[in-house]
């Protein structure tokens, strides 16, 4: 989505826009992602600094255009719950690598969509003769 913005803007520019003309422009929507994170690589409980680090991701979060929801604690395979809204994939994406070199933190990143984007998706599939549509 930011990609094709781009090319609009620059479209403009090249067709002789002035680019202090053009209005700045926020994302109108955000991609939600969910990270899980593991912190147990070495077959350790849950480091107290794993917690004091959430005040950091959030920092970096907010300065790279993006928002924690949340970040919760877990029981079970993972250890951490993270939601984040960021203006596109690529930005949540840069987020987990920028946490990745700090180690001890294993993530795995899940897109989540509400019930009604979910729709949306599934009104954009193909169908084939491998799945037939369902009955109305």
């Amino acid at each position: 989505m930011l990609n094709r913005r781009l090319g609009a803007i620059a479209g403009k520019i090249l067709a002789g826009a002035k680019p202090s003309d053009l209005p700045v422009e926020l994302p109108a929507t955000f991609e939600l992602v969910v990270n899980l994170g593991s912190a147990r690589l070495q077959g350790l409980a849950i480091p107290r600094w794993v917690l004091l680090r959430a005040d950091a991701f959030k920092a970096m979060a907010a300065k790279a255009g993006a928002s924690v929801k949340s970040i919760y604690g877990t029981l079970g395979h993972y250890d951490l719950v993270v939601t984040v809204e960021a203006p596109d994939a690529a930005t949540a994406t840069s987020l987990n690598l920028a946490v990745a070199p700090l180690g001890n933190i294993r993530t795995e990143t899940l897109a989540a969509f509400s019930a009604e984007e979910f729709g949306e998706i599934l009104g954009k599939m193909p169908w084939s003769a491998l799945a037939p549509p369902p009955r109305a």
